[in-house]
């Protein structure tokens, strides 16, 4: 029997937060013993009081545990909350405004009894606002090892680096809490916590339903000034992190996943480049004074005010991604 912990975030979610919670509750999985731990994120509308109805008229055998903070605090402090009230042997995350099809949990507890060390599980999602799941290479259940599992996930090779759609064992999850007041929290969580994963199963199963309708989500809001000042922190601290702990084993890798929200950043209508300037000088002096003199040299002409002039030309926008790539794979050869 496996003790399961749902955490679920809530904050101005009404129009969703009941088929989220029920498609939860439906889920028919034996195997599990299941507790929601809701933490109501200072909501201003009626999301909770939805959430009660629900649980009230609930007869099944999953728990409940309600959390509140005090003030709006974030998706990640939310999450944080959550699981350090969790009581099971495993988490899922679920976003308030997304669902779960049914059977979902079932085939993700059937991955982890097939290979019951794994130290997460994951499934492949539905995007109601593009009508598709996502695509993906595999065409059955595969196997990552440490370095496969980070590979991927540089990549974007199968391996999403986002906190929900995983079935994640909380001795590991539990030393790698979300960094709170940035977007971008998922890469900066998951290029930590992958580093302590010795072993994940993808299935190529449909296991979540990503709405992506949602006005208030930090997908769809607008790029204001705030916006942008809370993008310009989030690369500021994502390339701290990918700085301080590069994995050396995939140097070029790390380095090229920066490179794309660092370009992203620097194309803002920012007030203060500063940081930005700052993180893009010290990453390029230390690549080069580590030996890394092409790939530093790269970087640093990517991230230039020459290239970023190009790049707004359009063609170097499409294929910056294979640029990035091309840069990688020429900086191995002179490592």
């Amino acid at each position: 029997m496996i003790q399961l912990s749902v955490i679920i975030p809530v904050y101005n979610v009404e129009k969703y937060i009941e088929k989220c919670v029920r498609s939860i509750l439906e889920q028919t999985c034996s195997d599990i013993r299941m507790e929601c731990v809701i933490v109501d994120d200072c909501s201003p509308d009626q999301s909770i009081q939805i959430l009660h109805s629900v649980v009230d008229h609930y007869q099944g055998d999953a728990s409940f545990v309600f959390l509140r903070h005090e003030q709006n605090r974030g998706i990640s402090a939310a999450r944080n909350t959550g699981m350090k009230a969790a009581k099971g042997d495993y988490v899922l995350f679920i976003d308030s405004d997304d669902w779960l099809p049914e059977a979902s949990l079932e085939r993700l507890v059937n991955c982890l009894k097939k290979h019951p060390d794994s130290d997460f599980v994951a499934g492949n999602y539905f995007n109601r606002r593009e009508n598709r799941a996502q695509p993906v290479s595999m065409t059955c259940p595969m196997v990552f090892d440490n370095y496969a599992l980070r590979k991927g996930f540089l990549n974007y090779q199968d391996v999403a680096c986002t906190a929900w759609n995983k079935l994640l064992r909380k001795d590991v999850l539990q030393s790698h809490l979300f960094p709170e007041g940035v977007i971008f929290e998922d890469n900066i969580w998951a290029y930590e916590l992958f580093c302590d994963v010795r072993k994940a199963v993808i299935t190529p199963e449909v296991t979540y339903v990503y709405e992506n309708d949602n006005p208030q989500s930090i997908t769809n809001t607008s790029e204001s000034p705030q916006k942008v000042k809370m993008h310009v922190k989030s690369v500021v601290k994502l390339g701290k992190t990918i700085m301080e702990n590069t994995y050396n084993d995939l140097y070029a890798e790390s380095v090229v996943f920066l490179l794309f929200f660092l370009v992203t950043a620097l194309r803002l209508h920012a007030d203060d480049y500063s940081e930005l300037q700052d993180l893009r000088k010290k990453f390029s002096v230390k690549m080069l004074k580590s030996g890394h003199l092409f790939l530093g040299s790269y970087f640093f002409f990517f991230t230039s005010a020459v290239a970023l002039f190009f790049y707004d030309m359009g063609w170097v926008r499409r294929h910056f991604y294979l640029i990035g790539k091309f840069g990688a794979s020429v900086s191995r050869l002179f490592s």
